[in-house]
């Protein structure tokens, strides 16, 4: 999306790949690009970033683990794959183009070896995650409060392929004007908003 315009009655959504497409109704469900999108039309919504680092390493000798191993005073995760163990990381908040900083990564590793024969890693960069929060952790679900027909879904951290299909049922009720089976009040659009 380039571009998203409210042209008095409906919307205009601007691509490169499909050109101009115009809509009654718009759900912006655009993860991390969700507050900058909304601030074209003027939305100021603090949006930070949930980052978190994997990388898959070899094993060494060791026996393969038969489970997800969780250090909870380290603050990460073994996880048994195909070709070794992957290291999980929790999260750090960042902006969303900070450069990756992996000493989280790299800490957890250190911690794994105390624990489990690990060798070099498969990859030669950690994967980082990117997902968007909001200052209170809750996601942003219902009617944008100052365009009709434009609804935010978005701010679910990194937890929203399973949250995800419950908000899109928020939304779908209130698209259709229908009250919504749970309470919404705490994913109010207008919380953060003067």
């Amino acid at each position: 999306m380039t571009g998203l315009h409210y042209c008095g009655q409906s919307w205009r959504i601007e691509t490169n790949e499909v050109g101009a497409i115009d809509a009654d109704e718009v759900v912006l469900a655009a993860g991390p690009w969700s507050a900058e999108i909304a601030s074209w039309l003027g939305y100021k919504i603090p949006m930070a970033w949930e980052r978190g680092f994997h990388l898959h390493l070899k094993t060494d000798s060791a026996p393969p683990l038969g489970r997800a191993i969780h250090d909870v005073d380290g603050g990460f995760v073994m996880a048994p794959m195909q070709k070794g163990v992957r290291i999980t990381t929790g999260v750090e908040l960042a902006d969303r183009h900070a450069p990756a900083n992996i000493k989280q990564v790299n800490a957890a590793i250190a911690l794994a070896r105390t624990a489990y024969r690990l060798a070099d890693p498969v990859e030669s960069t950690p994967w980082i995650g990117r997902r968007p929060t909001l200052t209170d952790s809750l996601p942003m679900i219902g009617p944008a409060p100052n365009h009709p027909g434009l609804w935010f879904n978005f701010g679910h951290q990194h937890i929203g392929l399973s949250t995800g299909p419950g908000s899109a049922e928020i939304i779908r009720a209130l698209v259709a004007g229908r009250k919504p089976d749970l309470d919404t009040s705490l994913y109010c659009t207008k919380r953060f908003l003067s």
